[in-house]
């Protein structure tokens, strides 16, 4: 009788408490080793903070930027192949970056199979970024080779699937689309009041809420534009802003130019444990954003709704099924007066709101949770034996 799938996960980035990379790579480890898979995920960590998980194999790596992905680069060939003598994976699965080719080659050293997770396009990404043509040129020869060696490549999203195929001549059938999703356990409803008490938030407000990074690609600007039109006939409410990001002065400047500084609460970063009560004690949640060419996959979108909250997002790839399962509205991007539009009509319609995240609710937990999202990668994996 075969044993449970052994798998044996990558990622080149230091694992922390935030961040959506973050967040979907530990979430689908986590989710994997309870359904029983015998999952062991490769990552490096700074010498200086040695620590551990069940399953978790940790590189020490100095914490300087530019030596620790070349001390990480070197080192995890050997980590996976040392690793391999004492248990053989089924598969080897990476977080796709620049240098992802060498568990490909160490898969292919060991003759089995290598899955790819694409979750960003990282040239594309770059020349958003204005990075040096140098390292744009690079990083597209890494993808081409990555996805060379790749048996089967998971994407998050359809038009990286499309790009895949279009730009860099990948067969569509070794490409599979598995979305992100939520921890529905976690991210699951409370009473409002329960999660204002904890938080300290006055009792008698009602509130908007963005949670998340912030990045050029997020329209959070659009969103204070659309709160302050709302501000006078609206005196109770207020702006609740969790995160932070390379955009966050140009946000509070927004939030001054505005004038709503003092109806707005910016909570700078929080631990991921702590997200579930922000939402919880919102009564909207927002996910405006501006279009991108890999179209989204958005982890925000489906906590706002595990939560039950009725959602507020920007009419673009990914966010059909908030309107097609009357979870919310969905309005043309960077349009402050048509959000400031569907926004009101929640506050003007309390029970709609409650209906809208009770949908949210059900849709997300049957069709993107984290634990579903686990099921079926490791279904590809095993398919790729």
């Amino acid at each position: 009788m075969p044993g449970p799938l052994r798998l044996f996960m990558t990622c080149d980035f230091f694992l922390g408490p935030s961040g959506a990379g973050n967040i979907h790579l530990k979430e689908i480890f986590g989710q994997m080793r309870k359904l029983g898979c015998d999952a062991s995920l490769f990552a490096p960590q700074a010498i200086s903070k040695r620590s551990g998980s069940p399953g978790m194999v940790f590189t020490p790596t100095p914490d300087l930027p530019i030596i620790r992905h070349v001390a990480y680069q070197l080192l995890l060939p050997w980590a996976l192949l040392l690793h391999a003598l004492h248990k053989m994976p089924d598969a080897i699965y990476a977080r796709y970056s620049q240098s992802t080719m060498f568990p490909g080659i160490v898969a292919k050293i060991l003759g089995i199979p290598y899955v790819v997770e694409v979750d960003d396009m990282l040239p594309e990404l770059f020349e958003t970024q204005n990075k040096p043509r140098a390292l744009i040129m690079a990083a597209k020869v890494t993808t081409r080779l990555n996805c060379a060696l790749a048996d089967i490549i998971v994407v998050v999203t359809a038009p990286m699937k499309g790009m895949l195929v279009e730009d860099y001549g990948i067969s569509a059938d070794k490409i599979i689309l598995i979305p992100n999703g939520a921890n529905t356990e976690m991210f699951t409803p409370i009473p409002r009041s329960q999660a204002r008490q904890r938080l300290g938030l006055e009792k008698n407000r009602r509130y908007v809420c963005y949670c998340g990074s912030f990045e050029r690609y997020q329209g959070i600007e659009c969103l204070v534009r659309a709160f302050a039109s709302l501000k006078g006939g609206f005196p109770d409410l207020r702006l609740l802003l969790v995160g932070d990001g390379p955009t966050m002065p140009k946000v509070r400047r927004s939030i001054d130019a505005e004038g709503v500084s003092d109806t707005t609460l910016i909570t700078g970063q929080v631990s991921y444990e702590m997200v579930p009560l922000y939402i919880n004690a919102s009564d909207i949640c927002a996910v405006p954003k501006n279009p991108i060419k890999t179209g989204y996959s958005p982890l925000k979108l489906y906590e706002y709704a595990s939560c039950g909250k009725p959602v507020v997002a920007s009419d673009l790839e990914g966010f059909g099924f908030v309107e097609r399962e009357r979870a919310g509205s969905l309005v043309p991007s960077a349009s402050p007066e048509e959000l400031a539009g569907a926004i009101k009509a929640l506050l003007e319609d309390p029970e709609l709101a409650v209906k809208m995240g009770e949908n949210g609710r059900k849709y997300v937990a049957e069709h993107h949770s984290w634990a579903g999202a686990a099921k079926e990668l490791m279904r590809v994996c095993g398919r790729a034996k």
